[in-house]
């Protein structure tokens, strides 16, 4: 039996979200963020918001945004090269992915708990 899926796309002021789910099991079968700050350091955002302009201006550049959904659809298109693509994940696995996306919104990179000796496993 084919999978029904949908996905759903949240481009917003810090970041850009990805999640997909199941339709016929009603199960979230993948979820990704890319974190503008962390993701995408060369457009040098604070909070998402381009720095050094004048004085209460608040603005993001749109190519950041495209960038970030490039990203996001890249990690997901190499997830789907592999093969295990879209197998229901179990209960840990989908709050794996929500601890890793909250911890990256926080500003914690792969390399910093490396170098804090945090095991990602």
């Amino acid at each position: 039996m084919d999978k029904r899926l949908f996905a759903g796309l949240d481009v917003s002021t810090q970041s850009c979200k990805l999640v997909v789910v199941d339709t016929q099991a009603e199960e979230v079968i993948y979820i990704d963020s890319v974190i503008y700050d962390v993701d995408l350091p060369k457009y040098e955002t604070q909070n998402g918001v381009t720095q050094g302009l004048a004085p209460g201006v608040s603005e993001s550049g749109p190519q950041m945004w495209v960038d970030a959904i490039h990203k996001i659809f890249t990690r997901l298109k190499a997830i789907c090269s592999v093969g295990n693509a879209f197998k229901t994940p179990n209960e840990e696995e989908i709050v794996k992915q929500e601890w890793m996306l909250a911890l990256r919104e926080e500003g914690v990179t792969k390399q910093s708990m490396i170098d804090d000796g945090i095991d990602q496993d």
